[in-house]
């Protein structure tokens, strides 16, 4: 993945942590969901095994 998609990424695994903490439900749906969508449309699947 290139590195702005990481760094997206781990932006949203902030919203992610920030959203259980404050228990805030719809905050850490939609930060789950678009962590998701970005893994989906540009990740690689790894060989099996790895």
């Amino acid at each position: 993945m290139p590195d702005s998609l990481v760094i997206r990424l781990n932006v949203l695994d902030e919203l992610v942590s920030d959203a259980v903490v404050s228990r805030d439900e719809e905050a850490l749906a939609e930060a789950l969901d678009e962590m998701a969508d970005l893994v989906v449309r540009h990740g690689v699947p790894l060989p099996p095994g790895k």
